[in-house]
C-alpha cells in the first residue's frame, strides 16, 4: 500500500464536503437564515457554566411576510452541535410554526458565504458601495473590487452553463463543466 496519500485524500474529501455544502444552497434557496452567534461568537463558559447547556442559536429569516426569527428544532442535528457552530448562515430543509407560535427550522447546513454567492439567488453588484447582494439584498456582503469582479464572473460562467445544459441536455460541456468545477472547488477552499 502506497504511503502518503492520505492527507491528498482527506484533502480532497473536504472539498468534496465544501462542494456539496454549496450546491445544496442551489438546491434550497431561498430557504437561507443568518445565524445570529451569542457572545462574539464564542459563548463564555467558566466555572460552573461550563456544564450548562450552551444557549440556542438564534437565526433570522424572511420570507413573504418579511424578516423573523427562527430558531433551530431540537431534532436538528445542527442543534445539538450549535456550540460548535461557527458558520454566519445556514440553509434549512423545513421551517415550522411550534405550538408556541416560534418559527423551528429543521434540516439545516451551515454554509459559506461563498456558497451562497456561487448557488444562491440573483447577484446585484453595487460597485459605489463595494456590495454584492443577493436577490432584494437582506444577505449581502462587503467585498474588494477584484473579489466582487470574480465571483461575478464565475457566476455568470455557472449560470451560462446551467442555462445551455437546460436548453440542450445532450450538449457536450464536459471540458468546461470540469475547469468550471475545479475552478469553484479553489475558490471554495480558499474561502475557509
Amino acid at each position: 500500500m502506497a504511503r502518503g496519500g492520505g492527507g491528498r485524500q482527506a484533502a480532497a474529501a473536504h472539498e468534496d464536503a465544501e462542494l456539496l455544502k454549496a450546491l445544496l444552497v442551489g438546491a434550497m434557496w431561498p430557504r437561507c437564515a443568518k445565524v445570529e452567534l451569542p457572545s462574539g461568537g464564542k459563548p463564555a463558559r467558566r466555572g460552573a457554566d461550563a456544564d450548562a447547556p450552551p444557549p440556542p442559536v438564534k437565526l433570522k429569516i424572511k420570507d413573504d411576510t418579511g424578516v423573523g426569527s427562527a430558531s433551530l428544532h431540537p431534532s436538528c442535528v445542527l442543534a445539538r452541535q450549535a456550540a460548535a457552530l461557527k458558520a454566519s448562515y445556514c440553509v434549512y430543509g423545513e421551517a415550522h410554526k411550534s405550538g408556541s407560535g416560534a418559527v423551528m427550522l429543521r434540516e439545516a447546513t451551515p454554509v459559506p458565504p461563498l456558497s451562497l454567492l456561487l448557488f444562491g439567488g440573483r447577484l446585484r453588484h453595487d460597485a459605489k458601495a463595494g456590495m454584492v447582494g443577493i436577490d432584494d439584498g437582506w444577505v449581502r456582503f462587503r467585498l474588494a473590487p477584484e473579489a466582487a469582479e470574480l465571483i461575478l464572473a464565475v457566476r455568470r460562467m455557472l449560470d451560462d452553463l446551467l442555462s445551455r445544459k437546460w436548453e440542450a441536455p445532450r450538449s457536450d460541456t464536459a471540458a468546461q463543466e470540469r475547469m468550471l468545477l475545479e475552478g469553484v472547488r479553489e475558490l471554495l477552499a480558499m474561502g475557509r
